[in-house]
């Protein structure tokens, strides 16, 4: 009979290793998939706006610029997949 490659004191810290890194690793995924529905959402309303139709000069400027500050958080929400 072989010996074990680790002394049986160990298998607790083992089996707690293992289960820390498979929390981790789904936290990552289900926060990325989570950063990905936001994404999604921040195109489609930026698309939508993009297509609203308003009259005068304060509709427009207020419209881009709601425009221009989706446009940076999808940039927020790109760097924070790459994180």
């Amino acid at each position: 009979m072989s010996q074990p490659s680790f002394k049986p004191w160990m298998r607790p810290f083992a089996l707690g290793g293992a289960l820390a890194v498979s929390f981790f690793a789904g936290a990552a995924v289900g926060a990325d998939s989570k950063l990905d529905e936001a994404q999604a959402a921040l195109t489609k309303t930026i698309t939508l706006l993009k297509e609203a139709q308003g009259q005068g000069e304060k509709f427009e400027q207020h419209r881009q610029k709601a425009v221009d500050l989706l446009t940076r958080a999808q940039g927020e929400v790109v760097k924070a997949k790459s994180e």
